[in-house]
């Protein structure tokens, strides 16, 4: 029984540092009899895609996830680029990006216009992410028809919401 708990454990441990699953976010992918989370079809098809992978330390995958936690600057750029099919660009010209994970998604959000004057750490918020996905997705924005009781067609970003929303990315369910 000893060994079977090794081997079991390994396997555990193979599947976090491969990728395959989370630590603390069950996606049912190395146990499909596991009770997986709420967002656990959606997170592994993003996996898959390559627009989320985790936490890595040296390049290596550790298992976690952080479901709970806030999506920062760095980590939407690699989000919103990668589910846009726009990757990586060379070196970016923002001096605070240059030589972090995040450089060349910095670089191609650099080619396609999009603002990057962020703190990379910092929390990111609503009217950005919806400017960075208008932008990485080629949409223009449209005139507001209030598609969110609780955005203004004042708002800077109102007409990229609007877009997001008549597009299928952004529904008023899910945001």
């Amino acid at each position: 029984i000893d060994a079977l708990e090794k081997l079991i454990e390994a396997n555990k441990q193979a599947a976090y540092t491969e990728g395959l699953e989370f630590r603390d976010a069950q996606l049912g992918l190395s146990d499909p009899n596991a009770t997986v989370e709420w967002f656990a079809e959606e997170v592994a098809g993003a996996r898959a895609k390559g627009i989320v992978s985790g936490d890595k330390v040296n390049g290596v995958a550790t298992g976690n996830f952080r479901p709970a936690d806030n999506v920062n600057n760095a980590e939407l750029f690699k989000m919103v680029l990668e589910a846009a099919g726009q990757g990586q660009a060379g070196e970016p010209s923002n001096s605070s990006a240059k030589g972090q994970w995040f450089a060349g998604y910095v670089a191609k959000a650099e080619q396609l216009g999009m603002e990057t004057n962020f703190g990379w750490g910092s929390k990111a918020k609503r009217g950005d992410v919806a400017k960075a996905m208008c932008k990485a997705f080629d949409l223009a924005d449209v005139p507001y028809a209030g598609a969110f009781s609780d955005v203004s067609a004042s708002n800077p970003a109102s007409g990229c919401y609007q877009a997001l929303n008549n597009a299928g990315y952004f529904t008023n369910d899910r945001l």
